[in-house]
């Protein structure tokens, strides 16, 4: 594995310096190359750090549906969450491993049924885009759209 990833590196970042030297590139551009490189690196280690019978505690968890409120916060440590959400909220915390181990995978693999009385609040743009992933829900609510930073891309 060690290996691909040094392969993966060098030949990917060698392509997008020499095209960065050689080439002005639209900004846009820029963003997609960034993120088909985020996307390849994420597809790589998915699934490597988590045991198949733990993973899917989650997918199970939420699809029970034995909660009002679920709020999910994608790539947030459990650690540091846990060590200040008290300040703001009260409730019960679980701590679970994803089953995904990027956004796409994890909506994949976690929401696969039809959820009408679920309404979805998503910080990332593809969710709405998706179109298989918007009639999933009673209603998909873009908070990105409220504060979208074009620099972070995030």
């Amino acid at each position: 594995m060690k290996n691909i990833v040094l392969a993966y590196k060098k030949v990917f970042s060698g392509a997008l310096k020499f095209t960065k030297k050689s080439v002005r590139l639209p900004v846009k551009l820029k963003c997609k190359l960034k993120y088909i490189k985020t996307y390849i690196k994420a597809s790589m280690f998915d699934g490597l750090y988590a045991s198949s019978q733990d993973t899917y505690y989650q997918t199970r968890f939420i699809n029970s549906k034995q909660w009002d409120f679920l709020i999910i916060l994608d790539a947030c440590r459990y650690d540091f969450f846990e060590k200040h959400v008290w300040k703001f909220m009260d409730g019960k915390l679980l701590r679970v491993l994803s089953p995904g181990g990027y956004t796409i995978k994890w909506f994949e693999r976690t929401w696969y049924g039809n959820y009408k009385d679920v309404v979805y609040i998503s910080s990332v743009p593809f969710i709405r885009r998706n179109r298989k992933f918007r009639t999933k829900f009673l209603e998909i609510v873009d908070a990105w759209d409220k504060g979208w930073d074009r620099r972070l891309h995030t």
